[in-house]
């Protein structure tokens, strides 16, 4: 991150501004769609003193593929339509049928030419994943699975006994623009 512009997307976890920031990105622009969350993380930037480096903006996935704002109460959460990052990160962003298609138009609409995003996610369900990584390729994205399952291996839940609606483990991504694919 050293230098570079960083976007959390689905930063409804408060803090993670604090490590982001002191990994030595240049700005961090956390995002979520739900105003109380949005509010949330502006306290937590404030309460950490990084407002100068650090902001909160709305985004709702569904509306990055029609290149649409997300509404926000608050003025300020208003994303910038040509706001783009060389680092997108994401952890536990894959929840619905609906985000196979909208994540992946989220990343290429604000992931700049040379971005990298990384992304760390339960896959919840095996075909889910394998679509999330067709949407990626169908937008011009080059995918590592570059971890499977590395947290908690499937032998260790089951000697735990621990029921785990995971059914195909923890993945962790790294998501790049082809050579070939156009500009955002």
């Amino acid at each position: 991150f050293k230098q570079k512009t960083a976007y959390e997307i689905a930063s409804c976890l408060v803090g993670s501004e604090m490590c982001i920031r002191d990994s030595g990105a240049a700005f961090v622009t956390l995002s979520d769609f739900e105003d109380a969350l949005l509010d949330a993380l502006d306290r937590s930037v404030a309460d950490n003193g990084v407002g100068d480096a650090c902001v909160a903006r709305a985004v709702d996935w569904t509306k990055e593929a029609e290149r649409l704002p997300t509404p926000a109460a608050n003025p300020r959460h208003v994303m910038p339509d040509d706001a783009a990052f060389d680092v997108i990160i994401g952890s536990d962003v894959l929840y619905e049928r609906q985000h196979v298609a909208a994540l992946p138009a989220c990343v290429d609409r604000r992931l700049a030419r040379d971005g990298v995003c990384w992304l760390v996610n339960a896959s919840r369900y095996a075909d889910m994943f394998r679509d999330l990584l067709a949407a990626f390729d169908a937008r011009g994205f080059d995918v590592d699975v570059i971890e499977d399952d590395l947290a908690l291996r499937r032998a260790d839940r089951e000697s735990a006994r621990v029921k785990s609606w995971h059914d195909d483990g923890e993945k962790t991504l790294r998501c790049r623009r082809r050579a070939s694919s156009p500009a955002p």
